[in-house]
């Protein structure tokens, strides 16, 4: 696996890549009857903005605009005789705000593309949500 991140200014990026060897899947599947594969892949690259610190640098809030792209696998290779599920090759793409009015508020919209190289049961969700931290 491999992680960066990287903050100048307003803006910001970061991104993670991994790939996962499961020995014995094989065996997995023979005892469970279930499709694990022996190899599973993924990453996803992120930027963002903080257009508050652009338009009103004074300002102690923070307002994020971002996208993120994401690909994973848990199926990038199978066993002999596992058939692969496509379903599970799924690329989601995610463009949304973040406001936080101070350090320890959090309010955040995002919109998602979730696509699989089956092309079925492609969605797209609208999410929001609030933290606080204490």
């Amino acid at each position: 696996a491999a992680d960066a991140r990287y903050e100048n200014g307003p803006f910001s990026f970061r991104g993670e890549a991994a790939r996962v060897s499961i020995g014995g899947a094989d065996r997995i599947n023979a005892v469970f009857n279930q499709g694990v594969g022996s190899r599973m892949d993924g990453f996803y690259v992120e930027g963002g903005c903080n257009l508050f610190q652009l338009l009103a640098p004074a300002s102690p809030s923070r307002l994020i605009a971002f996208a993120r792209h994401e690909r994973f696998n848990t199926q990038a290779a199978v066993p002999t005789g596992t058939i692969q599920d496509l379903t599970l090759a799924r690329r989601i793409s995610t463009f949304g705000l973040t406001f936080k009015p101070s350090s320890n508020v959090v309010f955040k919209a995002d919109y998602q593309l979730q696509r699989n190289r089956a092309a079925v049961g492609q969605v797209n969700a609208l999410s929001l949500g609030a933290g606080y931290q204490f």
